[in-house]
């Protein structure tokens, strides 16, 4: 038995997997997914509150498959950056971009930027130079 597929012997025997333990097995199946990704999610409403049991915290065993999808839906599987995005000296590996004309368009278009740091959101008159 492998390292990994002991570990998730070990995560399915409790009722609930600490954070340490989804970012091991969803980093394990090759998603690029990190702590401030999940506490993002969590902020928006994607992922319940965390649960205390014992002096640990932690999600019900059943948020793994949910977080795959999130993670299928968002583009974060290792090796699918669309391209990198430079901002005010950060850099951000960009792996899905949704563009959207807003309701009452005042000729600026809503750009949402999946990144490995999380969502970036931009209001942006001019699509050049976004790629």
């Amino acid at each position: 038995m492998t390292p990994v597929m002991q570990q998730d012997n070990q995560i399915q025997q409790g009722r609930f997997v600490t954070q340490s333990d989804v970012l091991f097995v969803l980093r394990s199946d090759g998603y690029d997914v990190n702590l401030r990704t999940l506490r993002y999610w969590r902020s928006v409403g994607l992922l319940p509150r965390l649960y205390q049991n014992g002096g640990r915290r932690g999600y019900p065993v059943e948020i793994i498959s949910t977080l795959k999808q999130l993670c299928n839906q968002s583009g974060r599987l290792v090796g699918n950056t669309l391209f990198i995005h430079y901002l005010e000296e950060a850099i951000f590996k960009v792996y899905r971009v949704v563009i959207e004309k807003p309701k009452g368009y005042n000729g600026k278009y809503r750009v949402v930027l999946y990144t490995d740091q999380g969502i970036l959101v931009e209001r942006r008159s001019d699509l050049n130079g976004l790629y």
